[in-house]
């Protein structure tokens, strides 16, 4: 059989919009998957706990689940909370734990839920997290040591995202420091599947919604100005590939007085201290310190 020009060109369509098909199938399942897999994320093995005086192993409950942590008591009647980041533990901020600690605040550093030591086997992102950190809350207000109206807390990454939106939501919060910590999830997901844009980030967002994430319910950007008028801090650094700076520049144009923001020079994701140790702890001193016992 012979085609004609105008057969041969229908084939030829048929055959470019078949594997235009199949290509967007391959990425978008490729992203569904990636999705996915960042709601059971292995487990990272617990570091040895930091040498910090009176630091004791801790367990609190969230819902069904019992989560654990480090506790160190308070020697100025003020607390500060830690939250990890996603695919960590709570022994990734042990340097801000044995930094306030020194200056005398309480500080419990708890894993969230399906991390380091605690119970669970789901991670949405900030949503369900929300709710292991009012426990946490929950446990640090019960301390006798801890006036009520002097905790705050500190997150990174995912924590800090959480931290945000708890903070928006619960008065004991009377300060809140955010590192790299993300705008929203689905403006996370369209920068880390920005290659393929939409064909890649709706798949991802379906795949969280359809495990149970709320992704609309992790916005800190549409609501961080109702934290005011207490603290919010900011970091992020300048070379961060994976949280970029300026959804922390987003974060602090949305947010109300009084706020502060400090990207760190040469610093990627969580590098801050490590960039520049000194202006890192400064930053951190001068929000808790002014803010929870003045």
């Amino acid at each position: 059989m012979v085609l004609s020009r105008s057969g041969l060109f229908r084939r030829m369509a048929l055959v470019v919009v078949g594997a235009g098909a199949v290509f967007c199938l391959a990425v978008a399942a490729k992203s569904f998957r990636y999705a996915r897999s960042t709601l059971h994320p292995p487990r990272e093995a617990l570091e040895a706990p930091p040498a910090v005086a009176g630091l004791e192993s801790v367990a609190f409950t969230s819902g069904a689940l019992t989560l654990r942590g480090w506790y160190v008591p308070s020697k100025n009647r003020a607390a500060v909370v830690l939250c990890h980041g996603h695919y960590a533990n709570r022994a990734q901020l042990r340097a801000e734990l044995e930094l306030l600690a020194s200056k005398g605040f309480g500080v419990l550093a708890f894993d969230f839920p399906a991390h380091g030591e605690s119970d669970g086997t789901l991670v949405t992102w900030g949503d369900l997290e929300q709710g292991a950190l009012l426990s946490a809350l929950d446990y640090v207000q019960a301390r006798a040591d801890v006036d009520r109206d002097r905790i705050g807390v500190l997150g990174f990454s995912l924590g800090g995202t959480t931290a945000l939106e708890v903070a928006a939501k619960d008065q004991r919060v009377k300060a809140v420091a955010c590192l790299g910590g993300y705008s929203s999830i689905d403006e996370e997901l369209a920068f880390e599947l920005r290659k393929w844009g939409p064909l890649s980030q709706y798949p991802a967002l379906w795949a969280l919604e359809s495990a149970g994430v709320d992704v609309n319910g992790v916005r800190p950007i549409a609501t961080i100005c109702s934290i005011a008028p207490r603290p919010v801090l900011l970091i992020a650094g300048d070379l961060d590939t994976i949280v970029p700076a300026d959804q922390a520049w987003r974060l602090y144009l949305a947010a109300c007085e009084p706020k502060e923001i400090w990207v760190a020079k040469g610093a990627r994701h969580g590098e801050y201290g490590r960039a520049d140790r000194k202006d890192y702890e400064d930053h951190l001193l001068k929000l808790f310190v002014g803010a929870l016992l003045k």
